[in-house]
């Protein structure tokens, strides 16, 4: 699903973006912490959130809120969404990934990951391929991905179990505890 970002939503991620990079740019994260990345990432959340309201549901955007770090990303009735983006060029190779040191915090705070891409140099779409519990994430064994030297331990999602978007509204699992 294509989902096309205008003017005002690049610059927004972007704003977005600049924040968060100068709150986290001397922390250690579970990824390598570039400016690139934050932008990458606002862009997923700002695609995905407009994604959700189209499909009408109602949306508490977490992401933009420098204050509800803690929290997911998108809180709909039913369900708080992870949005995950990486750079649309890795998405077959290194996408539907998440950090082993990251998932206990991705499970104590989210329900579901939507899986995401964008082409940064234009950052005119956002380009959103389906969705996974936390459940069906911890499936799969963690394997070293990424660069040799910037290498990470992840959980991958294989490409032919990324769950359909024409099931977000009858499969979306319930927001627990």
């Amino acid at each position: 699903m294509n989902i096309p970002l205008t003017e005002q939503d690049r610059l927004l991620a972007e704003e977005l973006a600049a924040k968060t990079f100068q709150r986290y740019k001397n922390t250690k994260g579970f990824y390598r912490n570039l400016r690139s990345s934050h932008d990458i990432g606002r862009y997923g959340e700002i695609g995905s959130h407009k994604y959700l309201v189209d499909l009408g549901f109602e949306c508490e955007p977490h992401y933009l809120n420098a204050d509800e770090d803690n929290l997911c990303d998108i809180s709909t009735p039913d369900t708080r969404w992870d949005i995950k983006t990486w750079n649309t060029k890795y998405w077959n190779i290194w996408g539907r990934a998440v950090s082993s040191k990251q998932l206990p915090r991705l499970e104590a705070k989210a329900d579901a990951i939507l899986w995401a891409s964008v082409d940064p140099l234009t950052a005119d779409k956002v380009i959103i391929y389906g969705w996974n519990t936390i459940e069906d994430i911890k499936k799969y064994e963690a394997v070293w991905m990424g660069p040799i030297d910037t290498q990470v331990h992840n959980h991958q999602v294989p490409l032919s179990d990324i769950r359909p978007l024409s099931g977000i509204k009858k499969e979306a699992p319930p927001i627990s505890g």
